[in-house]
């Protein structure tokens, strides 16, 4: 399967709260189950934006852990030292060769992970 980019968990906050300034691209797209279950998981996640959830990431790509997104996981968690969710969702996009939405200011200073910045209010 071809990825164009991995959405991070907090592009999907902002988007869900009507925070960016810009549209998702009209490409290929697909998230993490990380970030599936970062969303899905929080505790004020009212029963319509869970619906609401379920919907949107329905449109897209769910990217399972693999074994090979748990090796690039290993090796990013060691050389850059950040939280597992988050290298796991970083390891997901190198392994897809996909761009990483984000707005993690950590994440996207990382030089082996194809990253873009989206605007919000």
């Amino acid at each position: 399967m071809k990825l164009d980019f991995i959405i991070d968990t907090n592009i999907f906050i902002h988007l869900f709260a009507g925070n960016l300034k810009e549209s998702l691209p009209d490409k290929a797209l697909g998230y993490s189950v990380i970030t599936e279950i970062e969303l899905l998981s929080y505790p004020y996640l009212s029963p319509k934006d869970e619906q609401q959830l379920h919907k949107l990431l329905s449109k897209m790509n769910n990217i399972s852990l693999t074994k090979e997104i748990k090796q690039q996981t290993i090796i990013i968690r060691k050389r850059y030292k950040i939280r597992i969710p988050d290298a796991i969702i970083s390891a997901t996009a190198i392994v897809y060769n996909a761009i990483l939405l984000t707005n993690d200011k950590q994440l996207l200073t990382i030089p082996d992970i194809k990253s873009k910045f989206l605007k919000i209010i």
